[in-house]
């Protein structure tokens, strides 16, 4: 969260909510807790995070990811214990993105960046 929120403000974005640790009934009844949830120009980026046994949630994530909406680029699954060079074939594998923590950092910076060029300049700036 304090990565995520200090990306922001390095990259002078003010305008962004997030949640943490909330828990959200999907229409079907299911239950499901958001590590993190962040809306940035009305961008939605999705965060789990794992220190083990991920195995047993990612398809959980996967099918979740999906029932929201979110893109494969925002949706992150940052795995503490990820072994070098799994990360791009459980993305693929999975359609989310996941990473280890040593990733994580490079990559949301790059993600606000992506937004934030799309993020239309307002007037007189």
């Amino acid at each position: 969260m304090n990565t995520v929120i200090s990306e922001l403000h390095a990259k002078g974005i003010n305008n962004f909510s997030f949640v943490q640790n909330c828990q959200l009934e999907l229409p079907n009844g299911d239950n499901f807790e958001v590590d993190m949830l962040f809306i940035v120009k009305d961008v939605p980026i999705w965060i789990e995070c794992k220190t083990g046994d991920y195995q047993r949630y990612i398809s959980k994530y996967s099918d979740f990811r999906k029932r929201m909406g979110t893109t494969k680029e925002n949706s992150l699954l940052i795995i503490s214990d990820l072994q070098a060079g799994l990360s791009k074939n459980l993305s693929s594998t999975f359609d989310l993105t996941a990473m280890s923590l040593s990733e994580a950092k490079h990559y949301i910076s790059e993600l606000i960046e992506s937004i934030q060029s799309k993020i239309p300049r307002e007037e007189g700036a």
